[in-house]
């Protein structure tokens, strides 16, 4: 008997756990379509409330921005008629929800008792129908697949226009979860021509009803071209805001190109057997790319080794330059300044030391008359004189007088090497810019600001979510992928310059510190794409690649600018010509060791070292095997190979200017619902709903 009554109990418990969940007793739709192709739409939503979701009353979500089968943005229209709760009129609110509208039904400050309520919700909309070749249909989500609460039936009517002939109607449905194609339900037409749904079984939560009813053609007007133009403008805003901004900033860009960015039309060229007069290597090069890079401090060291001032030497994957005791006369003054940054114990000429110290002297002798000039200063000008002018050179690895200073390309020395390339990239760009070229990047400032313009118009016309993450997705983006570049340009610089194991395997561990940025790179714009606006990504990208393409185009050489280039190119010319269509030239100078060493830095700027060291490589085995063997003074490195002259301009060339760069860097609606196309959760309307 207590057996019995226990079990009595307990299954009084589950009765009473079941009966007090909150669910959806009943749903209907009524659907009027109209012959202009709008709907009403009359939502009858039952629900029992327990006070756990279903508070202060219910939300209805109604999605309204679609993609059509082009990838289009399709936004239909809705706007709610009516409310009521138990057949009152009952206060609500709308908010924009991500791609639909979510309509609160209750008042934030009224909860609700527990109990039965009946819902009313009454809204238009439009563009809903379906216009195919054979036939125009509704495909109609009636229950929405986004419901937290078990649906105990469902049921729709759709009322057509009374012109179309009830047999003409075909009714099809589906239910389930999203993407099912389950048929738990019946279907009717009544003599009217009204199609009636009733579902067979309860749903689950997230589980809805599908409808679909297709007709002929004719009966309901489709949109014309114009509508559908004026409609493809108005749900796409962005993309129009979008594509009449990059426009607007392609229009300026080509006219501010047409008047100052076209270059001057070059001369004839032809192959010359000097370099530019009065023009350094790094000097030709800084004027020929319009701008400074590691190559050109590269091109200037050597030409400085060359003429004796400085000795390259290769100790395992460093580069060692030393400074000789040679003086810095016959210098151009973009190498003077780059030797006296590098090279910190440069020794000055003995008459520039004899001025110093006679200065010294007479500020000693009329120190007490002149009481302007502080104690401290004759102190700091006598601690200067003793570095700047001692004889006494810098401490070098190699222990010998020959030597004055010496600075290893590495990151421990970045302070140094950047002095100095700041300091030559500062003597260039003073003698040669706006006077043989002109960068022309202030116009880029009105192009930067129309493209922020663009981006902000067009996140303006978003809402809600969608305009948040485009805007917060687009700031990040354009700070995170000056970094991205950065690392890849590094990477790929440690690829080119690599010549053994240790640079391999240095470049390898380069790339894989840069893959993560880069994924985070593709993880933005991912989630721009699918969580943001596709629009502002699409601008954000062609803006970038717009200003990037033109700031480069808009450079532009001066008449005198281009007169240099002109010969920059003739003498390239005759650089890169290989060995055997030299005797196409005529009278050309003599192979000797002293011809390659003095144009090297030439060809080093101008990007030919390669053809010009190949060249030479059968007269310097000619040498070897005569017992001359020939190797460049100011050059001690595991790369001279008389039989390969590739190796070591590849060494100068690609080798030196990566480990200039690296030292120089401080560690640190497509488819028919009908014919069994469609499946649960398909087509319009749908959404689904909630307890607030």
């Amino acid at each position: 008997m207590k057996r019995c009554l226990g079990m009595l109990v307990l299954v009084l418990g589950f009765v009473h756990a079941a009966s007090a969940r909150e669910q959806i007793l009943s749903f209907h739709s009524d659907i009027q379509v109209f012959p202009d192709a709008s709907m009403v739409v009359t939502e009858t939503i039952r629900v029992k409330a327990e006070g756990q979701e279903i508070k202060r009353g219910i939300y209805r979500d109604f999605p309204t921005d679609y993609k059509d089968r082009f990838g289009n943005r399709y936004r239909v229209d809705f706007s709610v008629a009516e409310v009521l709760r138990d057949g009152n009129p009952e206060d609500y609110h709308t908010q924009r929800q991500g791609n639909g509208v979510r309509v609160y039904i209750g008042h934030k400050d009224r909860y609700l008792r527990a109990g039965v309520y009946t819902y009313t919700l009454r809204y238009r909309t439009d563009r809903q129908l379906g216009f195919f070749q054979d036939h125009d249909e509704i495909y109609w989500n009636v229950t929405g697949n986004d419901w937290v609460f078990p649906i105990l039936a469902a049921s729709a009517a759709v009322r057509l226009p009374t012109t179309i002939p009830a047999d003409a109607l075909k009714p099809e449905g589906y239910t389930g979860f999203r993407g099912d194609q389950r048929q738990d339900y019946e279907a009717v037409v009544d003599y009217d021509g009204t199609v009636r749904f009733s579902s067979t079984r309860s749903f689950a939560p997230r589980e809805g009803l599908t409808i679909v009813v297709a007709w002929p053609k004719g009966y309901i007007a489709e949109p014309s071209t114009e509508e559908k133009l004026w409609y493809l403008l108005r749900d796409n805003v962005p993309y129009l805001i979008g594509a009449v901004g990059l426009t607007l900033l392609l229009i300026f860009y080509l006219s501010i190109w047409h008047r100052y960015g076209r270059d001057p039309e070059s001369g004839v060229i032809i192959p010359r057997y000097e370099p530019p007069e009065g023009y350094s290597p790094a000097s030709t090069r800084f004027v020929q790319r319009m701008g400074y890079d590691h190559k050109t401090f590269a091109a200037a060291l050597v030409n400085l080794a060359v003429k004796g001032l400085v000795e390259i030497h290769e100790k395992g994957k460093d580069f060692v330059l030393l400074r000789t005791s040679k003086e810095a006369d016959d210098l151009a003054p973009g190498e003077k300044a780059l030797i006296r940054a590098l090279f910190v114990s440069t020794k000055p000429s003995a008459s520039k030391s004899r001025e110093l110290e006679k200065l010294l002297e007479e500020l000693r002798d009329k120190g007490n008359k002149l009481s302007l000039i502080p104690r401290l200063f004759v102190h700091i000008l006598q601690q200067r004189v003793d570095t700047f002018g001692s004889d006494e050179p810098a401490p070098v690895d190699e222990g010998t007088s020959n030597y004055i200073d010496s600075v290893v390309l590495e990151r421990k020395n970045h302070s140094r090497i950047r002095s100095a390339l700041s300091a030559h990239e500062a003597v260039l760009k003073r003698d040669h810019d706006k006077i043989y070229f002109r960068t022309n990047t202030g116009w880029m400032v009105p192009g930067v600001i129309i493209t922020l313009l663009t981006l902000a118009g067009t996140a303006l016309t978003l809402e809600g979510e969608e305009m948040m993450v485009g805007l917060f997705m687009s700031v990040w983006l354009s700070f995170w992928s000056i970094g991205v570049i950065v690392l890849l340009r590094q990477a790929w610089g440690a690829w080119r310059g690599a010549r053994s194991v240790l640079e391999w395997i240095s470049a390898l561990f380069a790339s894989a510190f840069a893959l993560p940025f880069l994924a985070g790179e593709v993880a933005g714009f991912y989630l721009l794409f699918t969580q943001g606006s596709p629009a502002i990504l699409v601008i954000l990208v062609l803006g970038i690649v717009i200003n990037v393409l033109f700031f480069q185009l808009l450079k532009a050489p001066t008449r005198a600018g281009r007169k240099l280039l002109d010969k920059a190119e003739g003498l390239k010319l005759y650089l890169e010509v290989a060995e055997k269509d030299e005797m196409n030239f005529r009278n050309p100078p003599e192979k000797t060791p002293e011809l390659f060493e003095r144009f090297l830095p030439y060809a080093l700027a101008l990007g030919v070292e390669n053809q010009w060291a190949e060249r030479f490589s059968g007269l310097f085995q000619k040498l070897g095997r005569e017992g001359h063997e020939y190797q460049p003074g100011w050059y001690h490195g595991r790369h001279w190979n008389p039989s390969n002259m590739g190796t070591f301009s590849t060494a100068i060339g690609g080798s030196l200017g990566s480990a200039l760069s690296s030292s120089s860097t401080a560690p640190g609606s497509s488819s028919s619902g009908s014919g069994g196309g469609g499946s649960s959760g398909g087509g319009g309307g749908g959404g689904g709903g909630g307890g607030w």
